[in-house]
Order: C-alpha cells, then structure tokens, then sequence
C-alpha cells in the first residue's frame, strides 16, 4: 500500500488535483505521512481530501497537522472519518486548526474516539479566533454532556464561525441539550445546521430547544432530533415554539421518538392549523410515530398551507 500512495502523490504533484478520494484504503500512518508531506509541496494544487476508514490514527492526524502548521498546505476540507482518532489526535488536530496557518473550513472527524477531552481540544480551537471552519462533524464520538459543554461554550463565542455542526450518537441528554441550546439562543452563535440525531434528549431538553427556536437571536434553519426520547409533553412545547412567529425553521425531523398521538398537536398547532399559520416550516419528518393514526388524522382535519412547501412524513412507505 506504501508503493501505491507514493504513486498517488507523484501523480498530485505532477497534475492539478484539487480534490481526492482515498476512502477505505487502510493507508494508515505511513500512508499519512507521504500525503502529508506532499501537501507540503507549492506543486500541490489539493484542497479537498476525504480520507474515511483508513486506519491512519493519531499517528496520521499528527503528520497532517504538522503539515498545516507549516502553512504550505491549502486544503479547505479534511475528511478523517472513522480513523481510530482518539483525544491525542482531536488535541493535535485542534493546536493545527489554531495555529493560525490553517484554512480548513470543513473538517469531518465523524466515528472516532475523541470522547470529551477531544471535544474540549477542539472547542479550544474554534474560539481561539485563528479558525475558519464553518463545518464540523463530531457524530458518533462518545462526547457526552461533558464534551457539549465544551462545544458549547466554543459556539457561544463571537470568534466563533461555525455554520454547521454535527452531533449525532454521543449520549448526550437534558444536561447536554440545554447547554448547546443556551448557546443557540444567545444571541452570538451563528449556527444555522444542528444535528442531534440518535441521542437521549427528553423532554426537558425538549423544552430547551423550544425556548432557543422561539427566541429571535436564534439562527437555526434545520434542526435534527431524530430518535431520542421526545414524548407528548416535550412535543407541545416545541410545537407552541414553531408557531411563535419568531421562529426560523424551515427543515426540522423527529422521527423515531416516543411522540404517539401528539403528532397531530405538532403538525395541527405548528404547521396547518385553520387560523393564519405563522410556521415557516418547509420539511418536517415524523416517520415511525404512530403511523396509521397519525396519518388517519392528516387525511381527515388536516389541510396545506402556503407556507408548508414540502412535508414528508414517510408514513406507512407513504408521501403526503
């Protein structure tokens, strides 16, 4: 594999490549290294590389951020999905992304092992006022309530600039919801893109979110709270939230979540309703939530309004 990335990287050098796919190659840290230090070279035309499932670790994270530190590399988007990546690397990664030679602007660190002290290495450097990102992706990172703190203290901050954030499957519960939706509705988060799927958000972390989409510092346009543990009560308040008038959400899914009949009470308060409807909700996903019901119910008292553009509900494999 070493003879083949050595190849890879004479290829790069020679040809404008802006843009490389590596994916599932088990290059590991060795294999790192060599595109590292291409990256290196004024010859190197790369900007986006997309390395996932390579087995490279924090062995490979090291040689790519010394790379970025010298200031020669021009990548804008790193891709290091499920790479063994655990705090030492996320630390490393972040000191790069700090340094203020970096110009990563996308930076995907999905399926690794960052845990909590990751995220806070990381937190460190998007407050630091030396990054760019504007998109970052920790799903499936075991950071927990401990490790949102971290990221939402970071995103709290005017220095901060990211756009898109990513946090999926990392146990995170109430605790960890109302610390990122503090943050949201603080009047100096930028984040527009927000996901929460796959985590044990409650209904008090349900009535967080509700408190952050009605409040009109905050800028969220989609919202993903797929399977949690959002019930009845959580679900009526984020629906009182939606038809509040200040809210921004046009995208927002919860689907796999404990809701049952309430989902009439969501869609009949938030997005139909026979009164003028202040929702500006495009696309809204309740799939698997008591589907026959639901779906009886939409059929027979719901009816569309200019300001619903698209609804998918995927209720009994059905569009609506």
């Amino acid at each position: 594999m070493d003879d083949d990335v050595v190849q890879v990287c004479s290829t790069i050098i020679s040809e404008p490549i802006k843009q490389l796919t590596l994916a599932k190659n088990k290059i590991g840290g060795k294999g790192a290294f060599h595109l590292a230090t291409t990256m290196e070279s004024d010859q190197c035309s790369l900007t986006e590389l997309y390395l996932w499932g390579n087995q490279i670790g924090d062995e490979g994270v090291h040689h790519f951020a010394s790379a970025i530190e010298k200031g020669k590399c021009k990548l804008t988007v790193l891709n290091l999905e499920d790479n063994r990546i655990s705090t030492d690397g996320a630390r490393r990664i972040g000191a790069a992304i700090e340094s203020g030679k970096c110009l990563l602007t996308h930076l995907f660190l999905e399926s690794n092992r960052i845990g909590a002290d990751g995220a806070r290495h990381i937190a460190t450097a998007i407050e630091s006022g030396k990054c760019s990102l504007i998109h970052l992706g920790l799903n499936g990172n075991q950071i927990g309530d401990e490790g949102v703190r971290h990221i939402a203290n970071a995103i709290e901050s005017r220095k901060c600039f990211l756009r898109k954030l990513y946090l999926s499957c990392n146990h995170i519960s109430d605790e960890g919801a109302h610390h990122i939706f503090t943050a949201v509705k603080s009047g100096k988060c930028l984040l527009t893109h927000l996901d929460l799927n796959f985590n044990q958000i409650g209904d008090d972390g349900a009535r967080d979110v509700a408190t952050a989409i009605s409040s009109n510092r905050c800028l969220l346009t989609s919202l993903f709270l797929e399977h949690n543990r959002i019930s009845v009560v959580g679900a009526s308040h984020m629906a009182t939230a939606v038809e509040s008038g200040q809210c921004n959400l046009t995208q927002l899914t919860l689907s796999g979540n404990p809701l049952a009949m309430c989902v009439s009470k969501v869609i009949s308060q938030a997005v139909y309703q026979r009164k003028p409807v202040r929702s500006t909700i495009a696309r809204l996903d309740l799939s698997q939530i008591d589907q026959l019901k639901a779906l009886l119910f939409l059929s027979s008292r719901c009816r569309w309004t200019d300001t619903v553009h698209l609804l998918v509900l995927r209720m009994l494999n059905v569009l609506v």
